[in-house]
C-alpha cells in the first residue's frame, strides 16, 4: 500500500526532445571565426533582375550558418549598419571597403562578388577576404551561369561548397550531397519572394514589398527575415503614406485594401501569439482513495509576440489614409480566429495516456499575457511512472507538429525558453568576449606598428649621423640650444606663476574684505564689565585698496542698539596674521550713556589681531580687539573676540 500511495508524489517532467544534429562537418568547423557575407554588385542588371543580388546573399548567409561552425551576421542587422555608415547596400566596394565592413561588424572574413549580365545569361563570381590581413582566401572564379540555376538556388549552393571548402571547412558526404541535391520548391519561392521583397523596398515599392514578405514567412516560417522586414516596412507606413508610386485616392484606397487583405490572411493562418506551457511544476491534486486516481495540473500562457508591432502600425497607417473618408469598408480591427483552442495531454514512459485536457481561450487581448491552469483529472495512480511528459496535442485542430512547422503558431515549453535564453545569453557573452579580444589584438597591432616605426626612425637617423657626422653634430647642438631655451622659458613661466601666487597672496592679506558673524564684547566703563552686546551680524568689512578698509559693524545689547561705520587700516604680519585700527563712529541708542557729538552720536577706535586659516577653498578667522568709545562724561574701554569668513577666496 506504502508503495502505491508514493508514485502520487514522484513526478518528473521529461527533457525537451532534441534531434542529433546531422554531421555536416569534421574537425572545428571554422568556429570562432566571425563572418560577414556582403550582397554582391549587379552590373547590366535590369530592375526586375536586382532581386537576384539579395538572393544571392542570404542563400549564401543561409549555407554557412547551416553548414559550418562559423558565426555569420544576418543580412537585416548588416543592412542597418552600412545604413549607419552611410556605405551602400549594393554597389562596387573595393578591396578597402570589404575591409572596413568586416571592421565595422568586428568580422574576420567578408564575402563578396558579383553577378553580371551577358548576352547569353549571367556571370557569378564571388570571393573571401581576410580582414586582418588583406589577403584572399578564397575564390569563385567567374562562371557562366543561367537564370534558373540562380533562381532555384543550385550555382549558389554549389559555390557555397566551394568556398567553404577553401576555407578549411571539411564538410561531410551528407552535407555535400545535401547542397548538391535540388532545394524544396517552397524553399526555393520563399527565398525567392524575400528577395523580391527587398529589391521592391529599395525601388519605393512598398505594397509590392511588404505582399513579399508575407508571402516569403507563409511559404517558410523559418524565414524569419521576412517577418522581421515586414514589421520594419510596416513601421514605415504607420504615417499612412505608401510612397511615391501613389498618385490619387483611389490608388490609396486599392493599395491599402491590398495591404489589408494580404495581411489578414497572413495573421489568419499565422497567429501573433506563443503558446507556452510549463512542464517544470506538475502539481498534484486531490486523491480518490476509492478509485485510485488523482488530478494534476499544469500552467499555460498566451503571449502576445511582436507581431502586434506590425499589425498596430498597419492599423495606424490605414486610419492615416483613410484621412475622414468613412466608404473604406475593409479594416484591421479583428484578428481570425477570435478563440484559441489548446489540446494538451499527459503520457508516461510506457507512450500511454494518462489524460488529455482542453482550454479555450476566448478573444485573446493583444497586449497582456493570459495565464491558465490546464487540469488532468482521475488520471490513475498505476499509471503513473516515474517519467511523465506534457505535450501538446493541437491548437484549433491542427496538429502541434504542423502548427509550428507552418508557422500557425508558436509552441514552446518553458523549460525550452530558459534554454534558449541561456544560449543567447552566452552567445552575447562571447561576442562580447571576441570584440574585447579584437579591441585588445588592435591596439596591440598598433603599439607594434608604433614601436617598428620608431626603431625604423631611430635606424634611419643612426645611419643618417654615421654617413653626415658633422651635420648631425650641428643637428644635436641646435636641438641640444632649442631643448635649453625651452627649459628655461618652462623654468621662467613656473617663477612667474609662482610670483602671481605670491602677490595674491600678500594681496589677499592686504585686504579686508570680511564678514564677522559672530562676536561678543565685554565692557569696562571705570567701574563695572559687562557683556554689551552679542549679536549674530556683529560687523562688514572691505577693503577698496590694499592697506585700507571701510565697514560697519552693528551693535546689539540690553538697551543697546547701535550701527558704527569704520574707516580704517589693516597691516599684515605674514599670510595668517594682520593688525588692523579703525576709527569709529557709532550713532543709535547707548542705554545709560548719552554721546559725545550728540546723544545718538559718538566717536570711538579700535585696534587688533586676525588669524585667518583655510578649510578647503574657503577662508575663515578669528580676531581679537580693544575698543575704545567717548560718551559724555564717560570713557569705556571693551574686549572683543570674532569669528567670521573672508569674502576673497584663497
Amino acid at each position: 500500500m506504502k508503495k502505491a500511495f508514493l508514485v502520487f508524489f514522484i513526478f518528473a517532467v521529461l527533457a525537451v526532445e532534441s534531434f542529433a544534429q546531422t554531421p555536416y562537418w569534421t574537425g572545428d568547423g571554422g568556429k570562432n571565426i566571425r563572418v560577414t557575407v556582403s550582397e554582391p554588385s549587379g552590373k547590366g542588371l535590369s530592375s526586375q533582375e536586382q532581386s537576384l543580388l539579395p538572393l544571392l546573399q542570404s542563400t549564401i548567409i543561409g549555407a554557412f550558418q547551416k553548414f559550418s561552425a562559423m558565426t555569420v551576421m544576418d543580412q537585416l542587422n548588416l543592412e542597418n549598419i552600412l545604413r549607419q555608415q552611410r556605405l551602400s547596400m549594393t554597389g562596387n566596394f573595393s578591396d578597402a571597403d570589404y575591409i572596413r565592413i568586416g571592421n565595422l561588424t568586428n568580422a574576420r572574413l567578408v564575402v563578396f562578388g558579383s553577378i553580371t549580365k551577358t548576352a547569353t545569361g549571367y556571370t557569378l563570381e564571388l570571393a573571401v577576404t581576410d580582414v586582418e590581413t588583406g589577403e584572399r582566401k578564397a575564390s569563385y572564379l567567374p562562371k557562366q551561369v543561367s537564370l534558373l540555376a540562380l533562381e532555384n538556388l543550385s550555382v549558389i549552393r554549389e559555390a557555397s561548397a566551394d568556398l567553404l571548402g577553401q576555407l578549411g571547412v571539411n564538410l561531410t558526404a551528407a552535407a555535400l550531397q545535401e547542397l548538391k541535391k535540388a532545394e524544396n520548391t517552397a524553399r526555393i519561392q520563399a527565398e525567392n519572394a524575400l528577395a523580391k521583397g527587398i529589391s521592391a523596398q529599395r525601388q519605393g515599392t512598398t505594397v509590392e514589398a511588404l505582399t513579399y514578405y508575407f508571402q516569403a514567412a507563409s511559404l517558410d516560417p523559418s524565414l524569419g527575415g521576412a517577418i522581421n522586414r515586414a514589421s520594419v516596412v510596416s513601421g514605415d507606413i504607420s504615417s499612412g503614406n505608401l510612397g511615391q508610386n501613389i498618385r490619387n485616392r483611389l490608388q490609396v484606397h486599392d493599395e491599402w485594401r491590398t495591404i489589408i487583405t494580404t495581411a489578414r490572411k497572413f495573421y489568419a493562418d499565422h497567429l501573433p501569439y506563443e503558446l507556452v506551457y510549463n512542464t517544470d511544476d506538475i502539481r498534484r491534486g486531490k486523491i480518490d482513495f476509492e478509485r485510485r486516481t488523482t488530478d494534476l495540473s499544469i500552467d499555460i500562457s498566451l503571449i502576445p509576440t511582436d507581431a502586434w508591432k506590425t499589425i498596430n502600425n498597419l492599423r495606424q497607417g490605414l486610419t492615416n489614409a483613410r484621412q475622414r473618408d468613412e466608404t473604406w469598408n475593409f479594416n484591421l480591427n479583428q484578428i481570425e480566429p477570435r478563440n484559441i483552442v489548446v489540446t494538451i495531454e499527459i503520457v508516461n514512459e510506457k507512450n500511454i495516456r494518462l489524460s488529455r485536457a482542453i482550454y479555450t481561450y476566448n478573444n485573446p487581448r493583444e497586449q497582456v499575457q493570459e495565464n491558465a491552469t490546464i487540469n488532468f483529472q482521475n488520471v490513475k495512480a498505476d499509471d503513473i511512472t516515474d517519467r511523465l511528459t506534457v505535450r501538446v496535442v493541437s491548437v484549433n485542430e491542427i496538429p502541434a507538429q504542423k502548427a509550428g512547422e507552418t508557422g500557425y503558431i508558436r509552441i514552446s515549453s518553458l523549460a525550452q525558453i530558459r534554454a534558449a535564453e541561456e544560449t543567447a545569453r552566452r552567445e552575447r557573452e562571447e561576442i562580447v568576449r571576441l570584440e574585447r579580444e579584437a579591441r585588445e589584438k588592435e591596439r596591440i597591432a598598433r603599439e607594434e606598428a608604433a614601436r617598428k616605426e620608431r626603431i625604423a626612425r631611430e635606424e634611419a637617423r643612426r645611419q643618417w649621423e654615421a654617413e653626415h657626422p658633422e651635420e648631425a653634430k650641428k643637428q644635436q647642438e641646435e636641438a641640444r640650444r632649442k631643448q635649453e631655451e625651452k627649459e628655461a622659458a618652462a623654468k621662467k613661466a613656473q617663477e612667474a606663476a609662482e610670483s602671481e601666487a605670491r602677490r595674491k597672496e600678500r594681496a589677499s592679506n592686504n585686504r579686508r574684505n570680511e564678514f564677522v558673524f559672530l562676536s561678543g564684547s565685554f565692557q569696562w566703563d571705570g567701574e563695572n564689565w559687562m557683556v554689551i552686546w552679542f549679536p549674530l551680524l556683529a560687523g562688514f568689512h572691505w577693503s577698496p585698496v590694499p592697506f585700507t578698509c571701510i565697514g560697519f559693524e552693528p551693535r546689539i545689547g540690553s538697551a543697546y542698539l547701535s550701527l558704527a561705520p569704520t574707516l580704517g587700516l589693516i597691516i599684515p604680519f605674514n599670510k595668517r596674521v594682520a593688525l588692523f585700527t579703525d576709527a569709529v563712529l557709532d550713532m543709535g541708542f547707548f542705554g545709560k550713556w548719552n554721546g559725545l557729538i550728540t546723544d545718538g552720536l559718538t566717536p570711538g577706535f579700535d585696534f587688533g589681531l586676525k588669524y585667518k586659516y583655510y578649510v578647503g577653498n574657503d577662508t575663515m578667522f578669528y580676531n581679537l580687539k580693544y575698543q575704545g568709545m567717548w560718551y559724555k562724561d564717560s570713557y569705556t574701554n571693551s574686549l572683543g573676540i570674532g569669528f567670521g569668513f573672508q569674502i576673497n577666496k584663497r
